[in-house]
């Protein structure tokens, strides 16, 4: 078996960018996301034309994925990490309203995200389909990809399993779906304050009070 490790040259810019990320400093975070992404020889698209052709190629990947046949899973930590920065890049594009970067890194992240097992990722990238899907009219890939989010956070680790519920209520919160919305909050609520993440119960909070 093929052995793969991050070197601290290559981990760097990903500690950066989550540092910048988690202070609102988005456009320095996506300067040290895209300088990681290219030292690990991941696609960054910058043009509307790459973008577009990036967000098929991811699309057709997903169906294939959904079809079981994605190809194999892979235990390289850079597939694992790539998805996360596809992830921050498009929690970036959605408070800076840029769809198309949006919808491809969306894409992207949760491809990567379920070639490499990473939890969190597929969490979030099937939660934000399904958010997506809502906004686009289809409702049944709407509810599948929900489903499918809740069926990996519970069978997740805790935090991650915490996370999923967020995602969950944000997910319903979309649909005026107050019970489903309060049975997450309740889960997620229960696993913050038994991780000790004072913010993320919060944030439970808010979500809800923001819905109401």
């Amino acid at each position: 078996t093929e052995i793969y490790t991050l070197s601290l040259h290559d981990a760097l810019p990903i500690f950066l960018g989550d540092s910048h990320q988690e202070l609102f400093e988005y456009n320095t975070a996506a300067l040290h996301f895209k300088r990681c992404l290219t030292r690990m020889e991941q696609p960054v698209a910058e043009t509307s034309l790459r973008l577009c052709g990036g967000l098929l190629r991811e699309l057709l990947l997903q169906l294939r994925l959904r079809l079981g046949r994605g190809g194999a899973e892979t235990q390289d930590p850079r597939v694992r990490r790539a998805a996360h920065i596809y992830q921050r890049l498009a929690e970036s594009s959605f408070f800076d309203i840029r769809p198309l970067h949006l919808l491809y890194e969306i894409m992207a992240s949760v491809n990567l995200a379920e070639r490499s097992g990473a939890t969190r990722e597929i969490v979030d990238g099937f939660g934000a389909i399904a958010v997506v899907a809502v906004a686009a009219g289809l409702r049944r890939a709407s509810h599948y990809y929900n489903r499918r989010s809740m069926e990996v956070t519970r069978a997740a680790s805790p935090i991650d399993a915490a996370y999923g519920y967020l995602v969950d209520m944000v997910y319903w919160a979309t649909l005026g779906g107050w019970a489903r919305l309060e049975s997450s909050r309740v889960s997620g609520e229960a696993l913050y304050r038994q991780l000790g993440g004072t913010v993320r119960w919060q944030q439970t909070q808010s979500i809800t009070y923001t819905a109401l």
